[in-house]
């Protein structure tokens, strides 16, 4: 940036002080002719009718005729001043015109430089120019475009004044302070992610996340692979940078982002350090950090936001399902799922602002199936999470609910039992865990535990009270209705109370020996009913 400064010198005040302006005839001349509201115009007449003519002065704004060459306008606007002077036969009108405005603030910018320095550059559309005070003694007056610096004593807070000014005008709009704190020296910002995108087929995007910025420091950003080139030059607001269309190839090794300070009051560089990023096959992809992940309600999927163009999620159940589109969205989505119990395959195209599927990636969770083996017994299989991150450190189960077991998953499968101690009702979820990386969730099978009661293979109601009775063993709860019938299907014994069980006998008399089956209906610890079935032995000794 080339700067030029225009100093405003106090010995030209008076000059200005005394400039005149001619009406349209030359009768009269007016001080100045524009300025900011309230504006003071005042008149000299300059004919030659001498001092006892009468004048007559109408100033444009709807006030009445006066004498009065001296007038304050008290509105904005552009007003045609007229004077008359004389009477009758002998009188002359002259006029001329007057523009006043209404003051605004002014437009510039402003950039910290090393050693307590600051430039200013006006950006000023409605005004001439402006008047920048740095002190009492050190001003400058600047058009569109130019540039003044100023290097304060110090770096505690500092502070100072723009005017705007138009040509030929009174000198009376509005002075605006500004407050700024100077630097010592310049410092460039920290860059703590760098990421390249493929926004549209060999259009890239570099994206960064940095701090220690200043939003008054001028910076350049370079990135360099086979060559060094500079893709951005000007302030930081955020500590989100994108810049657009970089020079970048993706068959380098890798890339290196470089911040740098820029000093307009010396046009110095002060650089910064060089952050490098190895290229992989994901690199320019929004699928960098690419996983998924079973939520209490969804299937969370991890992406990286898109600026242009959007990414199409598709979704299958289990492994040959098809797929189908979900939503398009740009950047990490939770996909609203029926039941935590099923198997999902996900799909993500991107698709450029070109309507071009520029890259497309696949993904699923940890994913469970069950088999059951018999009663509260299954077989469980297991199938890897797929994401970008390849080295996992631990995959483990967790199986239970008011208590939980678990152990690590080993192979493709596992066996599991559920306990009676956890309830009716028990869930069994799997968490891996990746190194560097996300910890992410399976689908949860829910399993009702099935209440087994136990009844002797045989009894022997002999009257030696060793097994004289046909007891039940493990009911939940004390509401259970027993019925006893014969091998041919004949009810020989029905019972609501458990205890203390069937003695043998059939209206008084004891059962002949033989094989019975037995019915037994109870309630669990939800209070659904359940009803176990088998068979025992009548045993006489």
């Amino acid at each position: 940036m080339s700067i030029r400064i225009i100093t405003f010198f106090l010995l030209m005040t008076p000059l200005l002080l005394f400039a005149q302006v001619l009406s349209n005839n030359g009768l009269f001349s007016v001080d100045f002719d524009n300025g900011c509201n309230p504006f003071e115009v005042n008149i000299t007449p300059l004919d030659t009718f001498g001092s006892g003519a009468p004048r007559f002065y109408f100033y444009g704004d709807g006030s009445p005729e006066t004498t009065s060459s001296n007038y304050t306008y008290s509105s904005s606007g552009t007003f045609e001043l007229i004077s008359i002077i004389g009477t009758g036969a002998t009188t002359a009108k002259d006029t001329t015109i007057v523009n006043v405005y209404d003051p605004t603030q002014t437009n510039f910018s402003v950039e910290k430089c090393n050693t307590n320095g600051i430039v200013v550059t006006s950006e000023e559309q409605v005004y001439d120019s402006i008047r920048v005070y740095f002190t009492a003694t050190d001003s400058a007056t600047l058009a569109l475009g130019q540039s003044a610096s100023h290097h304060y004593s110090s770096n505690a807070n500092q502070s100072f004044q723009t005017k705007g000014l138009y040509n030929g005008g009174r000198e009376n709009c509005t002075l605006f302070q500004h407050n700024i704190d100077p630097v010592p020296a310049l410092t460039t910002p920290t860059i703590n992610t760098a990421s390249v995108k493929e926004s549209c087929r060999d259009f890239f995007v570099l994206e960064l996340e940095i701090s220690g910025y200043d939003s008054l420091i001028e910076y350049q950003i370079e990135i360099e692979q086979a060559s060094t080139s500079i893709v951005f030059t000007g302030k930081i607001n955020s500590a989100q940078v994108v810049v657009e269309d970089i020079p970048y190839s993706k068959t380098e090794a890798q890339y290196c982002v470089r911040i740098s300070a820029r000093d307009n009051c010396t046009t110095s560089i002060v650089q910064g350090q060089s952050f490098c990023v190895d290229i992989n096959g994901l690199s320019a992809t929004p699928f960098s950090n690419l996983y998924s992940s079973y939520t209490p309600s969804a299937v969370f999927i991890n992406l990286d936001s898109v600026r242009s163009g959007s990414l199409e999620i598709y979704r299958k159940l289990g492994e040959e399902g098809t797929y189908e589109l979900r939503r398009s969205v740009q950047a990490a989505h939770s996909d609203p799922i029926g039941s935590l119990a099923r198997e999902y395959f996900y799909r993500i195209d991107y698709v450029d602002s070109c309507g071009e599927v520029l890259f497309s990636a696949e993904t699923n969770p940890p994913l469970l199936s069950s088999r059951t083996l018999e009663e509260n017994n299954y077989n469980i299989s297991y199938t890897d999470p797929s994401s970008v991150f390849s080295e996992i450190t631990s995959a483990t189960y967790e199986l239970g609910n008011a208590t939980t077991v678990g152990g690590p998953v080993t192979g493709s499968s596992f066996d599991i039992a559920l306990d009676p101690l956890n309830g009716t009702r028990q869930f069994l979820q799997a968490s891996v865990v990746y190194q560097g990386g996300p910890t992410v969730l399976s689908n949860r099978i829910t399993y009702k535990y099935k209440p087994i009661i136990h009844v002797p293979r045989a009894f022997t109601p002999n009257g030696d009270d060793l097994n004289d009775t046909l007891e039940l063993f493990g009911l939940p709860t004390e509401i259970a209705t027993t019925k006893i019938y014969t091998r041919w299907g004949q009810l020989i014994y029905t019972s609501t109370e458990p205890s203390p069980g069937w003695d043998g006998l059939i209206s008084g008399s004891l059962a002949p020996e033989g094989v019975y089956m037995y019915e037994v209906t109870f309630e669990d610890s939800d209070g659904a009913k359940v009803t176990q079935r088998g068979t025992f032995a009548l045993i006489k000794k």
